[in-house]
């Protein structure tokens, strides 16, 4: 049965490693770490703990594309340095990754992980959990931007930024007439109020905005449905 993904970790601190130049050992101590359990259990009648492998000298040659030579030279290598253990039969090999849980991200069996690894950045789960909020901010901080686009004006800003720009305009009658049409310029909604008051002015004369009150308002709405569109 396979296991659930998970991810490995590694410190930067690996570019200073002694292997690090030793590209196929490098690939051995990877390939380790990506392979061996992450949890104690049986395979094939051998008990194998978290952080440990079963393979071969052969099987290693096959999956890592080197000679029977280069992967004793390469395992020699981590074993000399500490980085895993090997004991073998005359059936299997079992590697051991020393320092496993400085690896791999899932956490230790029975919950805790050491201090030093909570301390540096915590599990996968928690990273992919923290990445979702971060995206979900985002995406509610746009939804925020996308729904407060526009707001309509008040009465009192319609006025206070026509006095500001020596605009003649009848704020009550440009404020009425767009909320009769939902704020719609033509078929698409106003984005821009101020825009729309200098349209207003600098398409009809004044005269159609201060004169008397008494006026057809149907033939009005269809002079500026013209002119909106």
């Amino acid at each position: 049965m396979a296991e659930k993904s998970t991810f490995i970790k590694l410190d930067r601190n690996i570019l200073n490693w002694g292997w690090f130049q030793q590209g196929e050992t490098l690939k051995m101590f990877l390939y380790f770490i990506l392979t061996a359990s992450i949890r104690d259990r049986q395979w094939q009648g051998v008990a194998l703990k978290r952080g440990q492998l079963v393979t071969s000298i052969r099987q290693l040659a096959d999956k890592l594309q080197m000679t029977p030579r280069g992967v004793r030279t390469s395992l020699n290598r981590l074993k000399s340095t500490g980085e895993v253990t090997q004991q073998s039969t005359n059936r299997y090999t079992v590697i051991t990754v020393n320092n496993y849980d400085k690896y791999q991200s899932s956490g230790t069996p029975g919950g805790k992980r050491p201090a030093q690894d909570r301390q540096a950045g915590g599990t996968a789960a928690a990273q992919e959990q923290e990445y979702k909020k971060e995206q979900k901010d985002k995406k509610d901080q746009k939804g925020e931007k996308r729904q407060t686009a526009f707001v309509p004006p008040t009465l009192e800003q319609v006025r206070a930024y026509c006095a500001q720009h020596n605009l003649t305009l009848d704020a009550e009658r440009f404020l009425n007439f767009y909320q009769s049409k939902g704020w719609m310029v033509g078929s698409s909604p106003m984005r821009d109020w101020k825009a729309a008051v200098r349209g207003w002015r600098g398409g009809r004369s004044t005269t159609a905005y201060t004169g008397s009150r008494s006026y057809d308002l149907a033939q009005l709405q269809r002079q500026f449905n013209r002119f909106d569109e």
